[in-house]
């Protein structure tokens, strides 16, 4: 059974690091996440999908969920549009990777009563338990990724210390990890599909590969550095 373990010491550890994370999130569920920058990373989906503005020329019904959920205490995510309407200064392409939970959460609300605004629990929810499978996803490839090339033991002790030493604990476990940890899993993603391609290359993981830097570069633009 010891031996079973050291040699898999990497999944071991991964497995921990995992119910650690659930433990503690499950155990301090964030109260507002849809607040200041996710305000404006996510605000895309219910304007386009709920409200059916997605130019926001009606700025009361922003106000009125603001003033509702306590979202921002400025309207700082917002430029002024040429045509006097709102412009959302935030970028779309978090709020595609946030889209899964945002229908999940407009399921639920659908089936539990709740008000289908966009921002009431079954959403803000469902934005949490997002973040955290794509907290397990990220340290799944990572995992992957240093077994290409170092052994279990080098691998067990560089997630350890990648998870207790770098910010991914406060962003996994407390903090609010749109969109550190959500980029953390894509550029994970770009990595892994860029090795499987030179392994094989093909139009799949060409693909695959693409798709991810989009997500990356229209969430965050600076980020097309990893292009290089």
């Amino acid at each position: 059974m010891i031996n079973k373990i050291r040699e898999n010491s990497s999944l071991s550890a991964l497995i921990v690091i995992a119910i650690i994370l659930a433990i503690v999130r499950f155990a301090n569920p964030p109260k507002n996440i849809l607040c200041y920058d996710t305000f404006g990373y996510y605000i895309h989906l219910p304007a386009r999908y709920i409200f059916d503005d997605p130019g926001i020329r009606d700025f009361k019904w922003v106000e009125e969920i603001n003033k509702t959920y306590k979202n921002t205490p400025t309207y700082y995510q917002f430029s002024e549009g040429i045509d006097g309407q709102r412009v959302i200064r935030f970028y779309r392409g978090m709020s595609y990777v946030l889209m899964p939970a945002f229908w999940a959460g407009d399921f639920w609300a659908r089936i539990s009563g709740a008000p289908r605004d966009g921002f009431s629990a079954p959403y803000t929810n469902a934005i949490w338990i997002w973040g955290l499978i794509m907290n397990l996803i990220a340290l799944w490839f990572s995992r992957k990724i240093l077994l290409r090339y170092f052994d279990e033991l080098v691998t067990t002790l560089t997630l350890i210390l990648m998870f207790l030493i770098s910010n991914l604990y406060f962003f996994m476990g407390y903090g609010s990890e749109i969109p550190h940890v959500h980029l953390f899993t894509l550029l994970t993603l770009l990595i892994w599909f860029t090795i499987r391609w030179h392994d094989r290359p093909n139009i799949k993981k060409a693909l695959a590969a693409g798709l991810t830097a989009g997500l990356i570069a229209a969430s965050r633009p600076s980020e097309i550095l990893v292009l290089f």
